[in-house]
């Protein structure tokens, strides 16, 4: 028998403004095996990061008081090496030249595909060299990611 003492739970952030999809969020990593903390926008994330150490950061790009860009930067340079998963309903190119440029993990476009994010956070930490961002459609859209870095 496995001593349970020794297995960590990763510990994933979730930063959303919307408290229903955080809920669902928080709902499913649960069920597949994390332990998550909720924060309703970039500041309250920020003040749990203070707080508690995270194996990933996941958060919505367009949200009050400070966006999902603005809490990549913030994040950098604190915790630089604090895998970010970022998701949006809206895509532009500017967004993705933006999160590219920021050392995202990836990008997700809403609705979640929930396997796919529970499979990207089951493979962090990212091996050196592969893309420092993945571009994934959402689930009506193929399941395909796209490298967003050079």
């Amino acid at each position: 028998m496995r001593n349970r003492s020794l297995i960590k739970i990763p510990n994933i952030l979730l930063v959303d403004d919307d408290p229903l999809n955080v809920q669902a969020l928080a709902r499913t990593l649960g069920g597949a095996g994390f332990a998550t903390t909720r924060a309703l926008d970039g500041v309250e994330a920020l003040e749990c990061l203070e707080t508690e150490t995270f194996d990933a950061v996941v958060s919505d790009v367009l949200m009050p008081r400070m966006n999902g860009l603005q809490l990549v930067r913030r994040i950098r340079r604190r915790f630089p090496d604090l895998p970010v998963i970022l998701m949006s309903g809206l895509i532009s190119d500017e967004v993705c030249d933006a999160i590219a440029g920021l050392g995202a993990a990836a990008l997700f476009q809403k609705p979640v595909s929930r396997a796919a994010l529970i499979l990207l956070l089951r493979s962090l930490p990212r091996e050196p060299g592969r893309p420092c961002c993945e571009f994934y459609w959402s689930e009506s859209e193929p399941e395909e990611a796209y490298s967003l870095s050079a």
